[in-house]
């Protein structure tokens, strides 16, 4: 899914200096309010699955100070994001 390219490459995911976190933002936000359309209007599970998958992956990305995730939660992301697309 080109939606997510970037979580199949193998850097950890990084919050970037602050202009290209502006644009990472507003592509966020756009991906939820898609994302809640989906779910309101067709109630795809999948969508409702990935949604909370990336809100759970900002939360981790958020708290520590490094503002990145462990090599252990890359994974845990990999892991939830193909069981995703596996099971619907």
């Amino acid at each position: 899914m080109v939606l997510f390219h970037w979580w199949h490459d193998d850097s950890r995911l990084r919050l970037p200096t602050s202009p290209t976190i502006a644009v990472i933002m507003a592509c966020v936000i756009h991906l939820l309010r898609e994302l809640a359309f989906v779910i309101e209007s067709n109630g795809y599970r999948w969508a409702h699955n990935i949604k909370r998958l990336l809100g759970e992956t900002c939360a981790e990305v958020s708290a520590p100070e490094e503002k990145q995730l462990t090599d252990q939660e890359l994974a845990n992301l990999h892991q939830g994001y193909r069981h995703i697309l596996l099971v619907v």
